[in-house]
């Protein structure tokens, strides 16, 4: 059974949903990938596709435990900022000015 960190990452928990759709900087980069892939393709001799697809596949694998590890850590430390400041408010405020 995953950890609550995991299900909320996958989305099994009930909340927004997001798509990159509205975002040009990863419409791009996906053109990028898309781009990289066609010419990697028609380089490449038939035999060889295979083995660039399971590379392919395995980077999107390591992505994918990469990001969902990122995501807990953030939240966990977001929790953490929350209770130092339940503790004390100001603990993580930004510095007064020493001139006033």
């Amino acid at each position: 059974m995953k950890n609550i960190l995991e299900d909320l990452f996958e989305g099994d928990l009930a909340g927004r949903k997001e798509t990159f759709s509205d975002d040009p900087a990863y419409q791009e980069a996906i053109d990028w990938v898309v781009r990289t892939e066609d010419a990697l393709r028609a380089a490449l001799p038939a035999p060889k596709l295979s083995l660039a697809a399971a590379f392919a596949d395995a980077q999107m694998e390591l992505t994918c435990l990469t990001e969902r590890r990122a995501f807990v850590t953030g939240v966990r430390l977001g929790v953490r900022l929350l209770r130092a400041m339940e503790e004390d408010p100001w603990a993580i405020a930004e510095p007064k000015n020493a001139c006033g």
